[in-house]
């Protein structure tokens, strides 16, 4: 995923810049005397307009940069255990295969899964870290093992307390 935390401070520079050329035109046109066109507040509008169109797309980004660096540290697990929901344990051998599949892990300890709730639990070691994407594709190449409709993909990882 990208990396978009600088862009919102870009976008601030940007808009102070544009409210200051703006503070600046707008005392000009008080001190300068009217014309036919008026103070030049018509000319105004726009770069108002702009300037809230970057402020607006500013705060956006920093909301979707926000969101890339959670989704990143849900991305990578830590010490501690966990407990996710499997998607589909289809058969009596599911479970052992997914609990041998994550022992496999040198990062994983202490892995247990409940068949019927269609959950499992897992310890990361301690001072160890590993990506949910590399839990996730080794957990597919064993489903593709298994065959008659696994899919051992997990959903709702969280923290045990």
């Amino acid at each position: 995923m990208p990396d978009f935390t600088g862009v919102p401070l870009l976008c601030f520079c940007a808009g102070l810049r544009i409210l200051l050329e703006l503070s600046f035109e707008g005392s000009r046109a008080a001190r300068t005397p009217k014309t036919r066109e008026g103070n030049g507040s018509k000319r105004m509008k726009p770069k108002i307009g702009i300037l809230a169109t970057i402020v607006v797309l500013g705060l956006l980004t920093a909301v979707f940069a926000a969101a890339a660096v959670v989704q990143q540290s849900q991305d990578v697990l830590t010490a501690g255990t966990y407990t996710a929901n499997v998607k589909a344990l289809v058969c009596g051998g599911c479970g052992p295969l997914v609990k041998q599949t994550l022992m496999g892990m040198k990062q994983l300890d202490a892995v247990s899964v409940d068949s019927t709730k269609q959950t499992v639990q897992f310890t990361v070691k301690k001072n160890a870290t590993v990506k949910l994407a590399d839990i996730q594709k080794i957990l597919k190449g064993a489903a593709a093992k298994m065959g008659m409709g696994a899919d051992y993909t997990l959903s709702e990882v969280k923290p045990t307390k």
